[in-house]
């Protein structure tokens, strides 16, 4: 099967570039190869889910609101060691922001990874 769909990664980062460089790192990391028919299709975009608005100035959450139709959220911390209080602003309020942000705009599937194990 092929697509043309595009992805917006929402990546704590300090612009873009830097955005985009960790995406591509991650994917090493896991025997992910970027491929250039698909991995131009990746938008990387600095915010921070543990900010209400995503950590992206309101206009662009709006317009973002409007244009993606699915999410999948992953973003946690997964040391299972940490007591609840230092997880709650990424896993708890994080997953918060993103389900309000799933009803912001046009209505987007919701998908929720609890965590990944190597």
């Amino acid at each position: 099967r092929t697509t043309n769909s595009q992805a917006v990664c929402l990546v704590r980062a300090s612009d873009e570039a830097a955005a985009k460089a960790k995406i591509l790192r991650r994917m090493k990391k896991y025997g992910v190869e970027a491929d250039d028919s698909w991995v131009d299709r990746i938008e990387a975009l600095p915010g921070d889910v543990m900010d209400p608005l995503l950590g992206i100035e309101d206009s662009a959450y709006q317009a973002l609101a409007l244009r993606v139709n699915r999410i999948i959220h992953c973003a946690a911390i997964d040391n299972f060691y940490l007591p609840y209080t230092s997880i709650r602003r990424t896993n708890v309020d994080g997953t918060v922001h993103a389900l309000k942000f799933s009803l912001t705009g046009v209505n987007k599937r919701f998908q929720h990874v609890s965590a990944v194990l190597p």
